[in-house]
């Protein structure tokens, strides 16, 4: 090794990485690369897969929660599909921002409360201004009611999300890695179709939803709560 030369990239098999080639076969851009050598994301195909795999568990959790509140099914979220993309990227923002901090569980915590709290407010605000919808209202949950802030945000939420930070940084990434090598190359027929089927999704909802708020017509279908028309 010359003078100066920086260390070479430790290999990638002991941290349970696959090689870039037999996940999707493409070369690394220098976003992609550095999200790969943060530990859990190789390559664009991944990246999406990683978000969509987030964005179903966040609807598992959040449907869960409102089902037992409300003591009926209720399939949460703004799309008709099972998916909430605020979550899914949310936990890619938690895992490269809190990566650094992954010996400190605390710090880890903090952080990652801080940021899905800022993501959950700035996502209500879009979504009741944009289209005239509210997804979710604190002040009307015993548990919540106390602690909230304009029905958007509240403490025991963001306390949760603090633990959510805890599961994606030191457990979500085993589960994704394991299911993107059982894809393999298949990796890319499965967010290719995912991801059609989240945009005829999308487009669907927010045509509906927009046609709606222009006729004054009340929004059903969704887990969302009226808002009277100003």
């Amino acid at each position: 090794m010359r003078l100066g030369a920086p260390p070479p990239v430790p290999p990638l098999g002991g941290r349970g990485l696959p090689d870039p080639p037999k996940v999707c076969g493409g070369a690394l851009g220098p976003a992609a690369a550095f999200l790969y050598y943060s530990g859990m994301i190789n390559t664009p195909a991944l990246l999406v897969f990683s978000m969509l795999f987030l964005s179903v568990t966040g609807w598992v959790l959040e449907s869960a929660q409102e089902s037992i509140t409300r003591k009926k099914l209720v399939s949460k979220g703004f799309f008709k599909g099972p998916y909430v993309p605020c979550h899914g990227i949310g936990g890619i923002c938690i895992y490269v921002l809190c990566l650094p901090l992954k010996e400190r569980p605390v710090m880890v915590f903090l952080a990652g409360m801080t940021i899905c709290t800022i993501l959950e407010y700035i996502t209500a605000v879009f979504l009741e201004k944009c289209f005239n919808v509210k997804c979710w209202d604190y002040s009307t949950y015993p548990h919540t009611k106390w602690c909230h802030y304009k029905g958007r945000i509240c403490l025991t939420l963001s306390l949760a999300f603090g633990f959510l930070s805890l599961f994606v940084i030191y457990l979500a990434e085993p589960i994704i890695m394991r299911a993107a090598r059982f894809l393999g190359d298949y990796i890319l027929m499965v967010d290719g179709y995912l991801l059609g089927v989240f945009t005829a999704d999308a487009l669907y909802c927010c045509t509906k939803t927009i046609k709606a708020k222009r006729t004054g017509e009340k929004i059903t279908g969704w887990a969302v709560f009226s808002m009277e028309r100003k």
